[in-house]
């Protein structure tokens, strides 16, 4: 069986690739989810279902916090759910 390397492209098509910040070594790295989960930074209604980035559990929009690690290219962070952001509170201290 021969090994094949897979273009960015075709990762592209099956991920979405986003930042996420490396707290040991202080840069970001690339952070790849599935291309079907709707991962916002921003939304009007507050009621609109959305994944959560870290782990994908759907959560309203409203009820959830704003990523410390993964963030736009521009610093906006995603949306996570409540355990995601506590987790993701204990890494940052």
């Amino acid at each position: 069986m021969e090994n094949k390397v897979v273009g960015v492209k075709k990762i592209r098509e099956i991920k979405r690739i986003l930042r996420k910040w490396n707290y040991e070594r202080h840069n970001y790295e690339p952070y790849m989810i599935p291309i079907y989960w709707k991962c916002k930074t921003y939304c009007d209604d507050m009621d609109e279902a959305v994944n959560c980035v870290q782990c994908g559990r759907a959560i309203r929009f409203g009820e959830g916090y704003t990523s410390f690690e993964i963030q736009t290219g521009v610093g906006f962070g995603y949306c996570v759910c409540s355990d995601c952001h506590e987790i993701e509170m204990k890494r940052k201290r």
